[in-house]
């Protein structure tokens, strides 16, 4: 599954601390 790249910018409070892994958002 691919996530757009806008779900790749989410300013999430707990995905702040993984960039990395902002995708699997």
């Amino acid at each position: 599954m691919e996530s757009p790249p806008k779900l790749k910018r989410i300013p999430s409070s707990k995905n702040r601390r993984r960039r990395k892994h902002d995708i699997i958002l």
